[in-house]
């Protein structure tokens, strides 16, 4: 990087590495992959080719209802999707790895045995 360049980010407080990193985190397939899977809807607004991504706000019910083909299509764009959910009182949480539920259910049982409680509410 020129002096300048440097000059200006050090004189600004700027983190030149993370600004690389940020600038080449701009080359991964994470942005179109996003936007050829969930940008369907909004392809026709003026604005599309302004978003870098597209992530949808998704509820239980889109996992429980969609294909496996759908799941698949989800879990190439992102390998793991975690929101709070109002619509499902709670934190939504699904994972490409089936592992995972083997984690979330250790974690559980261990926050249970340490008297931790949570309210379940139907």
């Amino acid at each position: 990087m020129p002096e300048v360049g440097k000059s200006y980010f050090e004189e600004n407080g700027q983190n030149i590495a993370a600004a690389v990193q940020e600038l080449y985190s701009l080359q991964d397939g994470f942005l179109e992959k996003s936007k050829a899977s969930f940008g369907e809807p909004i392809r026709e607004d003026p604005s599309y080719e302004g978003i870098p991504f597209v992530l949808p706000f998704l509820e239980a019910r889109h996992f429980l209802e969609a294909s496996a083909e759908e799941r698949a299509r989800w879990f190439e764009v992102f390998d793991g999707y975690m929101i709070e959910s109002m619509k499902d009182a709670g934190v939504l949480m699904a994972f490409k790895d089936p592992a995972f539920d083997d984690v979330i259910y250790a974690v559980l049982q261990a926050m249970q045995s340490e008297g931790v409680l949570w309210p379940i509410e139907g």
